[in-house]
Protein backbone atom coordinates (compact mmCIF):
# COMPACT_ATOMS: atom_id res chain seq x y z
CA UNK A 1 0.00 0.00 0.00
CA UNK A 2 1.18 3.52 -0.68
CA UNK A 3 2.31 5.66 2.25
CA UNK A 4 -0.64 7.53 3.69
CA UNK A 5 -0.43 11.28 3.10
CA UNK A 6 -3.07 13.35 4.89
CA UNK A 7 -1.26 16.71 4.55
CA UNK A 8 -3.84 19.22 3.46
CA UNK A 9 -6.43 16.48 3.09
CA UNK A 10 -9.34 18.41 4.52
CA UNK A 11 -8.97 21.09 1.88
CA UNK A 12 -8.48 18.68 -0.99
CA UNK A 13 -11.19 16.01 -0.95
CA UNK A 14 -14.06 17.82 -2.62
CA UNK A 15 -13.89 16.52 -6.20
CA UNK A 16 -15.58 13.15 -5.92
CA UNK A 17 -18.39 12.40 -8.31
CA UNK A 18 -18.31 15.82 -9.96
CA UNK A 19 -18.21 17.05 -13.51
CA UNK A 20 -15.63 19.71 -14.43
CA UNK A 21 -16.02 23.32 -13.29
CA UNK A 22 -16.84 26.04 -15.82
CA UNK A 23 -13.22 27.25 -15.82
CA UNK A 24 -12.02 23.75 -16.68
CA UNK A 25 -14.45 23.41 -19.58
CA UNK A 26 -13.61 26.89 -20.82
CA UNK A 27 -9.85 26.29 -20.67
CA UNK A 28 -10.22 23.02 -22.57
CA UNK A 29 -12.39 24.68 -25.20
CA UNK A 30 -9.88 27.50 -25.60
CA UNK A 31 -7.02 25.02 -25.93
CA UNK A 32 -8.83 23.03 -28.59
CA UNK A 33 -9.70 26.14 -30.52
CA UNK A 34 -6.08 27.28 -30.39
CA UNK A 35 -4.79 23.87 -31.46
CA UNK A 36 -6.97 23.87 -34.52
CA UNK A 37 -6.64 27.64 -35.11
CA UNK A 38 -10.32 27.97 -35.54
CA UNK A 39 -11.17 31.50 -36.66
CA UNK A 40 -14.49 32.46 -35.17
CA UNK A 41 -16.38 35.05 -37.24
CA UNK A 42 -18.27 37.66 -35.26
CA UNK A 43 -16.19 37.37 -32.09
CA UNK A 44 -14.86 34.74 -29.74
CA UNK A 45 -16.83 31.74 -28.61
CA UNK A 46 -19.37 32.55 -25.90
CA UNK A 47 -19.98 29.87 -23.37
CA UNK A 48 -22.62 29.78 -20.68
CA UNK A 49 -22.22 26.92 -18.20
CA UNK A 50 -24.44 25.59 -15.48
CA UNK A 51 -22.10 24.51 -12.69
CA UNK A 52 -23.18 21.25 -11.16
CA UNK A 53 -22.01 18.44 -8.95
CA UNK A 54 -23.11 15.79 -11.42
CA UNK A 55 -23.65 17.44 -14.79
CA UNK A 56 -23.25 20.61 -16.82
CA UNK A 57 -24.77 22.33 -19.79
CA UNK A 58 -23.10 24.58 -22.35
CA UNK A 59 -24.37 26.77 -25.14
CA UNK A 60 -22.76 29.01 -27.71
CA UNK A 61 -24.03 31.63 -30.16
CA UNK A 62 -25.62 28.92 -32.30
CA UNK A 63 -27.35 27.14 -29.44
CA UNK A 64 -28.55 29.79 -27.01
CA UNK A 65 -27.61 33.05 -25.31
CA UNK A 66 -24.03 33.72 -24.30
CA UNK A 67 -22.78 34.88 -20.92
CA UNK A 68 -21.91 38.52 -20.29
CA UNK A 69 -18.16 37.92 -20.03
CA UNK A 70 -17.81 37.19 -23.75
CA UNK A 71 -21.08 38.52 -25.16
CA UNK A 72 -21.16 40.66 -28.26
CA UNK A 73 -22.78 44.13 -27.87
CA UNK A 74 -26.05 42.85 -29.31
CA UNK A 75 -26.14 39.58 -27.37
CA UNK A 76 -28.92 38.77 -24.90
CA UNK A 77 -27.60 37.94 -21.44
CA UNK A 78 -29.04 34.74 -20.02
CA UNK A 79 -30.70 34.88 -16.61
CA UNK A 80 -28.71 33.32 -13.75
CA UNK A 81 -29.38 29.65 -13.23
CA UNK A 82 -31.87 28.97 -10.47
CA UNK A 83 -30.75 25.36 -10.13
CA UNK A 84 -27.05 25.51 -9.33
CA UNK A 85 -26.49 21.76 -9.21
CA UNK A 86 -28.33 18.47 -9.22
CA UNK A 87 -27.21 14.95 -8.44
CA UNK A 88 -28.52 11.72 -6.95
CA UNK A 89 -27.78 9.02 -4.40
CA UNK A 90 -29.92 6.47 -6.20
CA UNK A 91 -33.02 6.37 -8.39
CA UNK A 92 -35.20 7.68 -5.54
CA UNK A 93 -32.94 10.14 -3.71
CA UNK A 94 -32.21 13.36 -5.63
CA UNK A 95 -30.52 16.52 -4.37
CA UNK A 96 -30.48 20.02 -5.86
CA UNK A 97 -28.94 23.32 -4.82
CA UNK A 98 -31.39 26.12 -5.62
CA UNK A 99 -31.04 29.90 -5.33
CA UNK A 100 -33.52 32.63 -6.22
CA UNK A 101 -30.86 35.13 -7.27
CA UNK A 102 -27.16 35.17 -8.09
CA UNK A 103 -26.19 36.56 -4.68
CA UNK A 104 -28.78 34.58 -2.69
CA UNK A 105 -27.72 31.85 -0.32
CA UNK A 106 -28.46 28.46 -1.96
CA UNK A 107 -30.98 26.06 -0.46
CA UNK A 108 -30.55 22.30 -0.40
CA UNK A 109 -33.65 20.58 -1.75
CA UNK A 110 -34.10 16.82 -1.40
CA UNK A 111 -36.46 14.34 -3.00
CA UNK A 112 -37.02 10.81 -1.75
CA UNK A 113 -39.49 9.78 -4.44
CA UNK A 114 -37.51 10.18 -7.67
CA UNK A 115 -38.11 13.91 -8.11
CA UNK A 116 -41.90 13.96 -7.72
CA UNK A 117 -41.86 15.98 -4.50
CA UNK A 118 -39.15 18.06 -2.81
CA UNK A 119 -38.36 19.15 0.73
CA UNK A 120 -35.97 21.88 1.86
CA UNK A 121 -33.12 21.02 4.22
CA UNK A 122 -32.77 24.18 6.35
CA UNK A 123 -29.76 22.79 8.23
CA UNK A 124 -27.69 23.09 5.06
CA UNK A 125 -28.25 26.83 4.66
CA UNK A 126 -27.51 27.36 8.36
CA UNK A 127 -23.97 26.04 7.77
CA UNK A 128 -23.18 28.60 5.06
CA UNK A 129 -21.38 31.73 6.19
CA UNK A 130 -20.92 33.43 2.81
CA UNK A 131 -23.80 33.40 0.30
CA UNK A 132 -21.46 33.69 -2.69
CA UNK A 133 -19.35 30.69 -1.66
CA UNK A 134 -20.97 27.36 -2.48
CA UNK A 135 -19.09 24.61 -0.59
CA UNK A 136 -18.36 21.22 -2.06
CA UNK A 137 -21.32 18.85 -1.64
CA UNK A 138 -20.68 15.18 -2.34
CA UNK A 139 -23.45 12.58 -2.49
CA UNK A 140 -21.86 9.28 -1.50
CA UNK A 141 -24.98 7.19 -1.04
CA UNK A 142 -28.78 7.44 -1.05
CA UNK A 143 -28.85 9.48 2.18
CA UNK A 144 -25.12 10.03 2.82
CA UNK A 145 -23.80 13.51 2.02
CA UNK A 146 -20.55 15.26 2.83
CA UNK A 147 -19.98 19.00 2.80
CA UNK A 148 -16.71 20.94 2.58
CA UNK A 149 -16.77 24.36 4.24
CA UNK A 150 -13.89 26.72 3.29
CA UNK A 151 -11.32 27.78 5.87
CA UNK A 152 -11.66 31.27 7.29
CA UNK A 153 -9.07 33.81 6.21
CA UNK A 154 -6.11 34.21 8.51
CA UNK A 155 -6.02 30.64 9.70
CA UNK A 156 -3.01 28.49 9.02
CA UNK A 157 -3.23 25.35 6.91
CA UNK A 158 -2.91 23.12 9.97
CA UNK A 159 -5.37 25.08 12.11
CA UNK A 160 -8.30 22.95 10.92
CA UNK A 161 -9.99 26.07 9.60
CA UNK A 162 -11.56 24.02 6.82
CA UNK A 163 -14.41 21.87 8.04
CA UNK A 164 -15.98 18.73 6.67
CA UNK A 165 -19.54 17.83 7.60
CA UNK A 166 -21.44 14.61 7.08
CA UNK A 167 -25.15 13.86 6.95
CA UNK A 168 -26.61 10.37 7.08
CA UNK A 169 -30.25 11.45 6.84
CA UNK A 170 -30.31 13.15 3.44
CA UNK A 171 -29.14 16.55 4.65
CA UNK A 172 -31.65 16.99 7.48
CA UNK A 173 -28.90 17.09 10.12
CA UNK A 174 -25.11 17.47 9.98
CA UNK A 175 -22.10 16.69 12.16
CA UNK A 176 -18.35 17.09 11.88
CA UNK A 177 -16.53 14.56 9.70
CA UNK A 178 -13.32 13.46 11.40
CA UNK A 179 -10.19 12.37 9.54
CA UNK A 180 -8.79 9.02 10.65
CA UNK A 181 -5.41 7.50 9.87
CA UNK A 182 -6.63 3.98 10.57
CA UNK A 183 -7.31 2.11 7.29
CA UNK A 184 -10.68 0.48 6.70
CA UNK A 185 -11.21 -2.80 4.87
CA UNK A 186 -13.93 -1.61 2.47
CA UNK A 187 -16.24 1.24 1.63
CA UNK A 188 -19.73 0.95 3.09
CA UNK A 189 -22.15 -0.95 0.86
CA UNK A 190 -23.79 1.17 -1.83
CA UNK A 191 -21.51 4.20 -1.42
CA UNK A 192 -18.95 6.06 -3.50
CA UNK A 193 -15.39 6.67 -2.37
CA UNK A 194 -14.10 10.15 -1.66
CA UNK A 195 -11.24 11.31 -3.89
CA UNK A 196 -8.43 13.10 -2.08
CA UNK A 197 -6.65 14.36 -5.24
CA UNK A 198 -3.26 14.62 -3.50
CA UNK A 199 -1.38 11.95 -1.60
CA UNK A 200 -3.17 8.63 -1.08
CA UNK A 201 -6.55 8.47 -2.83
CA UNK A 202 -9.34 5.94 -2.70
CA UNK A 203 -10.56 7.16 0.65
CA UNK A 204 -13.73 5.82 2.25
CA UNK A 205 -16.30 7.32 4.59
CA UNK A 206 -17.62 5.46 7.63
CA UNK A 207 -21.03 7.07 8.15
CA UNK A 208 -21.71 5.33 11.46
CA UNK A 209 -18.46 6.56 12.98
CA UNK A 210 -18.46 9.87 11.14
CA UNK A 211 -14.88 9.37 9.97
CA UNK A 212 -12.94 9.66 6.73
CA UNK A 213 -10.32 6.93 6.43
CA UNK A 214 -8.16 5.39 3.71
CA UNK A 215 -8.82 1.97 2.28
CA UNK A 216 -6.44 -0.72 3.44
CA UNK A 217 -6.01 -1.99 -0.15
CA UNK A 218 -5.14 0.79 -2.60
CA UNK A 219 -5.20 0.25 -6.39
CA UNK A 220 -1.74 -0.44 -7.82
CA UNK A 221 -1.62 2.78 -9.87
CA UNK A 222 0.30 6.03 -9.79
CA UNK A 223 -1.32 9.49 -9.81
CA UNK A 224 -4.76 7.96 -9.65
CA UNK A 225 -8.12 9.61 -9.12
CA UNK A 226 -11.65 8.29 -8.90
CA UNK A 227 -13.68 7.99 -12.11
CA UNK A 228 -17.26 9.26 -12.26
CA UNK A 229 -19.31 6.05 -12.53
CA UNK A 230 -22.49 4.68 -10.90
CA UNK A 231 -21.75 2.95 -7.62
CA UNK A 232 -23.48 -0.19 -8.89
CA UNK A 233 -20.99 -0.39 -11.77
CA UNK A 234 -18.08 -0.95 -9.39
CA UNK A 235 -15.49 1.48 -8.08
CA UNK A 236 -13.36 2.74 -10.98
CA UNK A 237 -10.02 4.54 -10.74
CA UNK A 238 -7.93 6.08 -13.52
CA UNK A 239 -4.19 6.61 -13.33
CA UNK A 240 -0.83 5.41 -14.60
CA UNK A 241 0.94 2.07 -14.53
CA UNK A 242 3.75 2.65 -12.00
CA UNK A 243 6.14 0.38 -13.94
CA UNK A 244 5.74 1.87 -17.43
CA UNK A 245 3.99 5.20 -16.92
CA UNK A 246 1.29 4.22 -19.42
CA UNK A 247 -2.42 5.05 -18.85
CA UNK A 248 -4.25 2.46 -16.80
CA UNK A 249 -7.50 1.83 -14.97
CA UNK A 250 -8.43 -0.20 -11.91
CA UNK A 251 -11.82 -1.49 -10.81
CA UNK A 252 -13.06 -3.01 -7.58
CA UNK A 253 -16.27 -5.00 -7.34
CA UNK A 254 -16.00 -5.76 -3.63
CA UNK A 255 -16.12 -2.19 -2.27
CA UNK A 256 -12.39 -1.59 -2.49
CA UNK A 257 -11.09 -4.77 -0.87
CA UNK A 258 -9.38 -5.95 -4.09
CA UNK A 259 -8.57 -4.25 -7.39
CA UNK A 260 -8.14 -5.42 -10.99
CA UNK A 261 -5.78 -3.31 -13.12
CA UNK A 262 -5.70 -2.94 -16.90
CA UNK A 263 -2.87 -1.09 -18.66
CA UNK A 264 -3.31 0.50 -22.10
CA UNK A 265 -0.10 -0.95 -23.46
CA UNK A 266 -0.56 0.59 -26.94
CA UNK A 267 -0.21 4.09 -25.46
CA UNK A 268 3.06 5.93 -24.90
CA UNK A 269 4.31 6.51 -21.36
CA UNK A 270 3.18 9.69 -19.64
CA UNK A 271 5.42 12.71 -20.24
CA UNK A 272 5.98 13.07 -16.49
CA UNK A 273 5.48 9.65 -14.90
CA UNK A 274 6.81 10.83 -11.53
CA UNK A 275 4.43 13.75 -11.21
CA UNK A 276 2.84 16.62 -13.06
CA UNK A 277 1.13 14.53 -15.74
CA UNK A 278 -1.85 16.45 -17.14
CA UNK A 279 -5.21 15.04 -16.02
CA UNK A 280 -6.22 14.85 -19.68
CA UNK A 281 -3.66 12.05 -20.18
CA UNK A 282 -5.48 9.80 -17.71
CA UNK A 283 -8.24 7.63 -19.22
CA UNK A 284 -11.70 9.12 -18.84
CA UNK A 285 -14.03 6.22 -18.04
CA UNK A 286 -17.73 6.00 -18.91
CA UNK A 287 -20.08 3.14 -18.08
CA UNK A 288 -23.66 2.59 -16.97
CA UNK A 289 -23.62 -1.08 -15.99
CA UNK A 290 -19.94 -1.77 -15.30
CA UNK A 291 -19.72 -4.27 -18.18
CA UNK A 292 -19.76 -2.09 -21.29
CA UNK A 293 -17.09 0.52 -20.63
CA UNK A 294 -15.51 3.24 -22.78
CA UNK A 295 -12.20 5.02 -22.20
CA UNK A 296 -10.98 8.23 -23.84
CA UNK A 297 -7.29 9.15 -23.66
CA UNK A 298 -6.02 12.58 -24.67
CA UNK A 299 -2.44 13.85 -24.79
CA UNK A 300 -1.39 11.19 -27.29
CA UNK A 301 1.58 11.38 -29.68
CA UNK A 302 -0.57 11.79 -32.81
CA UNK A 303 -2.50 14.72 -31.35
CA UNK A 304 -6.01 13.24 -31.28
CA UNK A 305 -7.92 11.34 -28.63
CA UNK A 306 -7.81 7.54 -28.58
CA UNK A 307 -10.99 5.59 -27.82
CA UNK A 308 -11.19 2.16 -26.25
CA UNK A 309 -14.15 -0.14 -25.56
CA UNK A 310 -14.55 -3.07 -23.20
CA UNK A 311 -17.49 -5.45 -23.08
CA UNK A 312 -16.21 -7.60 -20.22
CA UNK A 313 -16.00 -5.08 -17.39
CA UNK A 314 -12.52 -3.81 -18.22
CA UNK A 315 -10.74 -7.17 -18.41
CA UNK A 316 -9.90 -6.58 -22.10
CA UNK A 317 -10.01 -3.44 -24.27
CA UNK A 318 -10.24 -2.81 -28.01
CA UNK A 319 -9.14 0.40 -29.71
CA UNK A 320 -12.16 1.67 -31.70
CA UNK A 321 -10.53 4.52 -33.66
CA UNK A 322 -7.15 3.17 -34.85
CA UNK A 323 -7.22 5.08 -38.15
CA UNK A 324 -7.89 8.65 -37.03
CA UNK A 325 -9.87 10.98 -34.79
CA UNK A 326 -13.20 9.61 -33.51
CA UNK A 327 -14.96 12.56 -35.14
CA UNK A 328 -14.09 15.58 -37.24
CA UNK A 329 -15.24 17.74 -34.31
CA UNK A 330 -13.19 18.75 -31.26
CA UNK A 331 -14.11 17.66 -27.76
CA UNK A 332 -15.72 20.00 -25.29
CA UNK A 333 -14.79 17.50 -22.60
CA UNK A 334 -13.60 13.91 -22.69
CA UNK A 335 -16.13 13.04 -20.02
CA UNK A 336 -18.86 11.09 -21.80
CA UNK A 337 -21.68 8.73 -20.90
CA UNK A 338 -23.13 5.37 -21.90
CA UNK A 339 -26.81 4.75 -22.63
CA UNK A 340 -28.83 1.82 -21.34
CA UNK A 341 -28.25 -0.14 -24.55
CA UNK A 342 -24.47 0.32 -24.37
CA UNK A 343 -24.06 3.16 -26.88
CA UNK A 344 -21.42 5.82 -26.29
CA UNK A 345 -22.27 9.55 -26.22
CA UNK A 346 -19.67 12.31 -26.53
CA UNK A 347 -20.01 16.10 -26.32
CA UNK A 348 -18.35 17.84 -29.26
CA UNK A 349 -17.99 21.37 -30.60
CA UNK A 350 -19.64 22.02 -33.97
CA UNK A 351 -18.90 25.60 -34.97
CA UNK A 352 -20.09 27.61 -32.00
CA UNK A 353 -22.45 24.97 -30.65
CA UNK A 354 -22.01 22.01 -28.33
CA UNK A 355 -23.58 18.89 -29.82
CA UNK A 356 -24.05 15.26 -28.78
CA UNK A 357 -22.84 12.41 -30.97
CA UNK A 358 -23.65 8.74 -30.36
CA UNK A 359 -22.13 5.45 -31.49
CA UNK A 360 -23.24 1.85 -30.85
CA UNK A 361 -19.65 0.65 -30.59
CA UNK A 362 -17.29 3.65 -30.41
CA UNK A 363 -16.48 3.62 -34.12
CA UNK A 364 -18.90 5.77 -36.12
CA UNK A 365 -20.75 8.63 -34.41
CA UNK A 366 -24.07 10.18 -35.47
CA UNK A 367 -26.11 13.12 -34.11
CA UNK A 368 -28.14 12.41 -30.98
CA UNK A 369 -31.25 14.39 -30.11
CA UNK A 370 -32.04 14.08 -26.42
CA UNK A 371 -35.80 14.01 -26.94
CA UNK A 372 -37.72 15.91 -24.27
CA UNK A 373 -34.56 16.89 -22.42
CA UNK A 374 -32.81 20.18 -21.72
CA UNK A 375 -32.60 22.66 -24.60
CA UNK A 376 -28.86 22.81 -23.94
CA UNK A 377 -26.74 19.77 -24.65
CA UNK A 378 -25.80 18.34 -21.28
CA UNK A 379 -23.82 15.52 -19.76
CA UNK A 380 -26.13 13.86 -17.23
CA UNK A 381 -25.50 12.18 -13.94
CA UNK A 382 -25.64 8.46 -14.66
CA UNK A 383 -27.38 7.11 -11.57
CA UNK A 384 -27.54 3.53 -12.82
CA UNK A 385 -28.09 1.80 -16.16
CA UNK A 386 -31.79 2.75 -16.12
CA UNK A 387 -31.73 6.27 -14.64
CA UNK A 388 -30.08 9.49 -15.83
CA UNK A 389 -30.51 12.94 -14.27
CA UNK A 390 -29.87 16.27 -16.00
CA UNK A 391 -30.78 19.95 -15.69
CA UNK A 392 -30.44 23.21 -17.59
CA UNK A 393 -30.39 25.65 -14.70
CA UNK A 394 -34.15 26.11 -14.63
CA UNK A 395 -35.63 22.61 -14.77
CA UNK A 396 -34.73 19.00 -14.02
CA UNK A 397 -35.04 16.06 -16.42
CA UNK A 398 -34.99 12.29 -15.97
CA UNK A 399 -34.31 9.55 -18.51
CA UNK A 400 -34.58 5.79 -18.25
CA UNK A 401 -32.36 5.09 -21.27
CA UNK A 402 -30.07 8.11 -21.76
CA UNK A 403 -31.91 9.09 -24.96
CA UNK A 404 -35.48 10.09 -24.08
CA UNK A 405 -36.28 12.53 -21.28
CA UNK A 406 -39.15 13.90 -19.24
CA UNK A 407 -39.35 16.92 -17.00
CA UNK A 408 -39.49 16.56 -13.22
CA UNK A 409 -41.18 18.72 -10.63
CA UNK A 410 -39.09 21.86 -10.15
CA UNK A 411 -37.64 21.98 -6.62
Amino acid sequence: MHDLDFHGLVDEIGDAARQPEFATVRQRTDRLRSRRRRAMAGGVLGVTAVLTLGGYAITGPGGGPVGPAEASPSAVVEAPARIRSATAGDADHFYALVADCESCKPRLMASEDGGRTWQQRPAYSALLEEPDIIPNLDVLGPRILTLGLPAKLGRSENDSGAKRKISTDGGATWRDLQVSRTPVAAAPAGTHLVDCITGTCGLAVDPAAGTLAPLAAQPALAQYVMAHTPVGAGLWVKGLDPATGRPAVAVSRDRGQTWTVAVFTMESPAPSPDGGTPRSYLPDIATADGRTVYAIIEGTDDGYAHLYRSTDGGATWQRTNPDGPPSGLPFVTTQSFVTTDGAHVMLLLEGDTVVARISPDGRTYAPLAMAGGPAKVAAPTVIDKNHYLSHDGQALYLSTDGRNWRGLTTP
